[in-house]
């Protein structure tokens, strides 16, 4: 089974202005400057030079001449730089945001990694109730955690316009932040016992247990703003956990195996089926031996390609399969008609999507590759 390689080529539009005179000089105008929106109190700097302050944040209109200017603002520690290049005549805006706790860059789409050594540099961590688990310190681990399959993740986002977020058997809420020292609080109610936990941190597992699950759930917070902490929720495989009730300020939810959730196995296999992708050629069927469950299929994936393979399974039971490459896995499913959904870690290659139809008894196998 070949993958065909798309190639996407960009064309930047050209302008070219002919025979036309420039402006004469008493025709521009001079006036420029930079208007900057503050997140708190905060001085401006301008080319070193000291050029306003503020107490309270908001927006600031500094004049400036044209040309380049280095730009600087300086708010309790923290100094946020810019150069820019101010045309005659114009503003630009700048959004300044220095009250922030957080480590390092939790979206980084420019870093691209093997999913195997992603997983394999997950930190594990010990919460507050003594477990230690794997967690994420940005967007690229936790979708290498949702591709383990272990648990369910779910982003979210808590203000303190719009505190409470609730998942089945938790609900929990913003009750303070503290930037300068980077920690915040928060209250939550599960299985009917509050608690409220104070000082927490970022990248600390916040863990609460709710029967009948030996595991915790866990709160994990990645960014910590004076009205806002954001981060994801971990709840144990096989916990059926929707998104509906969280608040409207969440993030991005992207759960995995849950049939109620966004972004599900289903989910993603319709998105394949919507988009563009390469037809899915049938597997190669042989009949099965004596060591598969009585009334089941065998499902053999081989990956020959160079990149992580993600292969999707939607019918009578949703199935993932992540495998590196040259790797070769095998699950069992029930028979029936399947949405069959392939894709690698390379944004040039195209999905894979097809129906298929396995019968008990039977080993269908796949082998990928790319020409």
């Amino acid at each position: 089974m070949s993958i065909a390689r798309s190639i996407v080529v960009w064309s930047l539009p050209i302008a070219c202005l002919l025979g036309q005179r420039p402006p004469s000089p008493s025709a521009v105008s001079t006036s420029s400057s930079v208007i900057l929106k503050l997140d708190g109190p905060a001085e401006v700097f301008v080319d070193g030079q000291r050029v306003a302050s503020t107490t309270s944040g908001g927006v600031r209109k500094i004049p400036v001449s044209a040309g380049e200017h280095f730009l600087e603002v300086r708010s309790n520690g923290r100094v946020w730089e810019k150069k820019v290049a101010v045309l005659p005549g114009t503003q630009i805006a700048e959004d300044v945001q220095l009250l922030v706790c957080t480590v390092g860059p939790w979206a980084n789409p420019e870093e691209k990694s093997d999913l195997e050594r992603t997983i394999g540099g997950l930190q594990r961590r010990e919460g507050d109730l003594g477990v230690k688990s794997l967690i994420a310190t940005n967007l690229r681990e936790l979708a290498a955690l949702r591709a383990l399959g272990e648990r369910t993740y779910i982003e979210f986002k808590l203000t303190k316009a719009n505190p409470n977020g609730q998942v089945r058997g938790l609900t929990f809420a913003l009750v303070a932040t503290d930037v300068q020292g980077c920690t915040f609080a928060i209250e939550a109610v599960a299985d009917g016992n509050k608690t409220v936990k104070k000082d927490k941190k970022i990248n600390e597992p916040i863990q609460y247990e709710l029967s009948p699950f030996s595991q915790p759930y866990e709160l994990v917070v990645h960014e910590i703003r004076p009205q806002s902490v954001a981060g994801y929720l971990s709840a144990p495989r096989g916990a059926s956990v929707s998104t509906d009730s969280l608040s409207a300020g969440s993030a991005d939810a992207n759960p995995t195996n849950t049939s109620d959730g966004i972004d599900s196995i289903r989910d993603q296999i319709i998105r394949v089926e919507q988009g563009r992708h390469n037809n899915l050629p049938a597997a190669t069927a042989s009949p099965l031996g004596t060591s598969a469950s009585s009334g089941s299929i065998r499902r053999t994936v081989e990956n020959g390609t160079a990149y992580t393979l993600i292969v999707l399974f939607g019918g009578p039971v949703e199935q993932r399969i992540v495998l590196g490459p040259g790797r070769t896995e095998q699950v069992e499913l029930p028979p029936g008609t399947y949405k069959v959904a392939a894709h690698v870690s390379a944004p040039s290659v195209l999905p894979f999507f097809g129906v298929q139809i396995y019968s008990a008894g039977q080993e269908y196998t796949s082998h990928f590759y790319i020409r």
